[in-house]
């Protein structure tokens, strides 16, 4: 599908569930309980792992378009010169997002994101802690709270599993070689 044609669809996509009541219900929901045994279950079959709810990421979008006026607000001088915009996203195995957070004016990487991110605010609150943690047992050890896979630039927090890139690293390279 050309480029053009994607972005259209895209933006038809997200006007169709924002002026529909049930879809925007469906589509812009945090997980329930049963949601969250059910992703649990599907990491859990396909990696062998419990617990997992989702990974969680930013990606930095190029705003092409962006209009002149607005260029300067959206400006990243570390990374690039084009005006751009940080989107953090949290998504299942089967790449249903769970969590989707865009980034305000002069919010240009995962930490500035993470501030100001409603899933940030929802295990502050403990309200995610309430309606959506079930207990899991990993290597015969209990744990109450299900838990997202992060990189490297998320702060410490109990809830998230870090990849581990040095080690993935060497692996690639013994392989390698």
């Amino acid at each position: 599908m050309a480029r053009n044609a994607t972005s259209e669809c895209l933006k038809a996509f997200f006007q169709a569930i924002t002026m529909d009541e049930e879809l925007m219900a469906t589509y812009t929901r945090a997980p329930s309980l049963a949601d969250a045994q059910h992703i649990s279950k599907l990491h859990e079959d396909k990696h062998g792992i419990p617990g997992l709810l989702l990974s969680l990421d930013c990606i930095t979008v190029l705003l092409k378009n962006c209009p002149v006026e607005q260029q300067r607000h959206y400006k990243n001088a570390k990374k690039n010169k084009m005006p751009s915009v940080a989107l953090e996203g949290g998504v299942d195995w089967n790449c249903w997002f769970w969590h989707a957070s865009c980034g305000q004016p002069g919010m240009n990487n995962n930490i500035n994101i993470w501030d100001v991110s409603s899933l940030q605010e929802m295990f502050l609150s403990r309200e995610f802690n309430m309606e959506v943690d079930l207990p899991f047992t990993i290597d015969g050890k209990a744990f109450q709270w299900l838990w997202s896979l992060v990189d490297g630039i998320y702060l410490p927090i109990s809830r998230f599993a870090k990849t581990i890139p040095a080690a993935v690293g060497k692996a690639v390279k013994l392989f390698v070689e």
